[in-house]
């Protein structure tokens, strides 16, 4: 989940959401200010930017501060020419409809890309040329779009099954010869998330794929 997520949730009191609204606020320009002039431009105490840091699961200000920062940076530079959740509307014809949604598609494959880190993607990589299975655990709407990724390693014989059912029994049966994919678009999927301590006690590489932000799937260690 994304942090300018997190910081629209029910979980602050009135002084802490003055900070929240200063913060969508300003933006970018929070970050030359000090806890004291916030804390001042808020009417708030500067111990009030420390809960808030505490509240959304960091360390202190100064973490949160740049960590949102960084996201802020990120969102200004990605989908800018297209609303990704609404990409056209009724008066669209169906050219400028075709167009959109390729326009998105080409977007969404350059926004992936640019998050792509080259050592985790060697590892991944390696985990895959080294597992003897593949299994894939996801819902079964993210499933559906993975017969493609089944499809093309089937042509390479390699083989991968999506476990669509008894998750729990197809995760009990991996070994360390086994490269379980692990899909949550939260990275918060309750079912998903039950797997990942028995995949842990069968030694078993694990590659999550999960929204950019801080969540369960993120903090897994393989």
């Amino acid at each position: 989940m994304l942090l300018t997520e997190k910081m629209k949730e029910n979980i602050f009191s009135p002084s802490e959401k003055a900070i929240i609204h200063y913060m969508f606020e300003q933006r970018e320009n929070i970050n030359d200010k000090t806890t004291k002039q916030i804390a001042e431009e808020t009417y708030t105490h500067p111990s009030t930017l420390i809960r808030v840091a505490k509240k959304l699961g960091y360390h202190g200000w100064i973490e949160l501060k740049n960590i949102f920062i960084e996201e802020i940076d990120y969102l200004n530079s990605h989908f800018k020419d297209i609303d990704a959740n609404y990409p056209f509307n009724e008066r669209d014809n169906v050219i400028t409809i075709a167009n959109k949604m390729a326009l998105l598609n080409q977007m969404t494959i350059s926004d992936t890309l640019s998050l792509i880190n080259n050592d985790e993607l060697q590892k991944a990589t390696d985990f895959l040329n080294q597992a003897d299975e593949i299994k894939v655990f996801s819902l079964n709407n993210n499933l559906l779009l993975c017969n493609d990724f089944k499809s093309h390693m089937g042509r390479i014989g390699r083989k991968v099954n999506l476990c669509t059912v008894d998750q729990g029994y197809e995760a009990a049966s991996c070994n360390s010869n086994t490269c379980a994919i692990v899909i949550s678009y939260t990275g918060e999927t309750s079912d998903i998330i039950s797997l990942l301590p028995m995949l842990k006690k069968r030694k078993t590489p694990i590659i999550a794929l999960t929204s950019i932000g801080d969540n369960t799937l993120t903090t897994i260690k393989v």
